[in-house]
């Protein structure tokens, strides 16, 4: 997801910020939860291409902090990357 998040920096689908990096995990977590057709990866890059993130639910935003790395600074850290690679 990392390199997801760096490599949509660098297309501009999304901003280097902390609030970016919580939108596309919880857009990922959405896409897992809502996929019907197996196939959560082209609903994933469907929302991110339109710049829609579906109904995110307090349930997959639970799940997306759960997922994320817990070492200290990962996100500050991931947001800098994103903005020297950008």
């Amino acid at each position: 997801m990392a390199g997801l998040y760096i490599e949509a920096v660098k297309q501009n689908f999304r901003q280097s910020s902390v609030a970016a990096v919580h939108d596309l995990w919880s857009m990922a977590e959405t896409a897992l939860a809502e996929d019907r057709h197996g196939t959560p990866g082209k609903l994933f890059a469907w929302h991110l291409k339109h710049k829609d993130g579906g109904e995110i639910k307090a349930e997959h935003e639970m799940r997306m902090h759960n997922r994320l790395p817990q070492q200290p600074d990962f996100v500050s850290e991931l947001v800098e990357r994103a903005k020297q690679n950008g």
